[in-house]
């Protein structure tokens, strides 16, 4: 069993006083609420109280100012500060000074500016209702100044704003250090348009991200020097913990996961990677016949595979490829984050490669879309598209093709589909009761997902299955982390607001 190391337990030990703090705070927040000799105004604070548990949980720093405020608050709305809540506020008081240095996440720079004008609204207010009725806000005044500063507040609490870096130096850069260093088969994926990069401080590694929902998801493992790797995870989780992210990791190998549990991250299994070692490949055997006659007929049909890289594709085989993919999706979006490229679309930038399908006639009728890993020497598949008229078995007849193109340029590894959770729903040993429960709750997804579809698709070329894991900080995190992959792998979907609908 790998031992916690330092920065481990630090990390389990600042969020269990981090989640003391946050329930202590709802707590007294709940009482001040539910009492009635404070008013509406006692209301008021309680409710932000309550309020602020959330981001107390996740160490905002300016969670504690704001909760310190709110606690002086109510003690200024007690009319017997000696009593049991008092006592109560002081204690508080006392907690935050002293746990203080656990809340390290400092808050977006761009809303600092908001801290001020709510905390001087929130004593206004105060003021004038205490002065006026006791805290009873029988004054509009008091009740629109308290308000506001409640709405100033939540929105100086936001955690970091991100988007997309569009710097074409980092994404130059980036690009480099796959070239040179990436052996995993997900590292093509890092270069999506819609991620960005934490840098090593050499210069020699980057961790690929993108924050959804207050989350930061990194994609895949680290890349680059491997000697860099522990100090770069370090500085990412420390990176993510200032800015009031939560930290989650999709698609994490085997041989990297230990770097996240250092960080004080805990794993869990998420599926396995179908990976083809070409040399070993063959159409011969019972076990795989089905694959073969798929084979046969399209060569009989007249099918032929065409292998070129997008740097080659001129422009009227990028407009078929991408009239054909659009075909395919008809009204869906595309999915994929961590495992696929944000479209198949040539881009000629990178260096993919494309195996096309042309019928009898010679013209293009579906393809597949590879990630290039050369420092793996390996081809990492994206996406497959086709007409939905092409005979069945086009998708098996190209990945043949593919894995001979691979066998005679010595690839060693071409990775085809990802297949979730594929030791549950095909278990190779009975499962223990929470395994069994969680396969029950997949097999419900199926019809959305298709889960065992790829899965069975899969095994049809024999391949080594390679695991994968996510990494997440605690059991509480995993809902939100979980509702933020599937919006950046596009399985799930925000309804926009009406104001923002064409």
């Amino acid at each position: 069993m790998l031992r916690l190391g330092p920065t481990r337990v630090i990390a389990r030990r600042e969020g269990a006083v981090r989640a003391a703090i946050a329930l202590a705070v709802a707590l007294f927040g709940f009482v001040q609420v539910i009492a009635v000799e404070n008013g509406a105004a006692g209301t008021i604070v309680g409710a932000g109280l309550v309020a602020l548990a959330a981001p107390l949980a996740r160490g905002r720093r300016r969670a504690l100012l704001a909760a310190a405020g709110l606690v002086l608050a109510s003690l200024a709305l007690d009319d017997d500060a000696i009593a049991r809540p008092g006592l109560a506020a002081v204690g508080l008081l006392t907690a935050f000074v002293v746990c203080a240095p656990a809340f390290r996440a400092t808050g977006d720079p761009a809303t600092r500016r908001l801290i001020v004008p709510a905390g001087v609204l929130l004593a206004i207010g105060l003021a004038a209702d205490l002065a006026r009725a006791g805290g009873h806000l029988t004054h509009p005044l008091g009740a629109t100044l308290l308000v506001g500063a409640c709405l100033l507040a939540a929105r100086a609490l936001r955690p970091w704003r991100s988007t997309a870096t569009d710097e074409p130096e980092a994404r130059a850069r980036a690009a480099r250090i796959v070239a040179e260093y990436a052996t995993d088969t997900l590292a093509p994926f890092t270069l999506r348009a819609d991620k960005q990069f934490f840098f090593g401080h050499a210069g020699t590694s980057f961790v690929a991200y993108r924050v959804v929902a207050g989350v930061a998801l990194v994609s895949g493992d680290p890349v680059g020097d491997e000697a860099a790797f522990p100090e770069l995870v370090a500085g990412f989780a420390l990176f993510a913990e200032r800015r009031g992210w939560t930290l989650g990791v999709l698609g994490a190998s085997t041989l990297r996961l230990a770097l996240w549990r250092d960080a004080g991250l805990r794993a869990h299994y998420t599926g396995d990677e179908a990976v083809v070692d070409p040399a070993a490949f063959s159409l011969e055997g019972r076990a795989i016949r089905k694959v073969r006659q798929s084979v046969t007929r399209l060569e009989r049909e007249g099918y032929s595979a065409e292998v070129v890289r997008g740097s080659e594709i001129g422009e009227p085989l990028a407009a078929r490829i991408a009239e054909i993919s659009a075909r395919w999706r008809g009204d869906r979006c595309e999915t994929g984050y961590t495992m696929a490229f944000a479209g198949a679309a040539v881009d000629r930038e990178r260096d993919d490669l494309y195996v096309i399908a042309r019928d009898a006639a010679g013209e293009p009728r579906g393809f597949l879309h590879f990630g290039v890993v050369p420092g793996g020497n390996a081809l990492s598949l994206s996406t497959m598209r086709r007409e939905r008229d092409t005979p069945n078995g086009l998708n098996e007849f190209l990945i043949c093709r593919a894995i001979d193109h691979a066998r005679e340029q010595r690839i060693r590894r071409v990775s085809l589909n990802f297949a979730a959770f594929a030791l549950l729903l095909d278990p190779p040993a009975p499962l223990d009761p929470l395994s069994r429960a969680e396969r029950r709750v997949l097999t419900r997804l199926e019809r959305r997902f298709q889960l065992e579809r790829l899965l069975s698709f899969s095994q049809k070329f024999a391949p080594e299955w390679t695991p994968r894991y996510a990494a997440y900080p605690s059991v509480a995190t995993l809902p939100r982390i979980a509702l933020a992959a599937m919006l950046a792998e596009a399985y799930v979907t925000l309804p926009s607001a009406p104001w923002r609908r064409g």
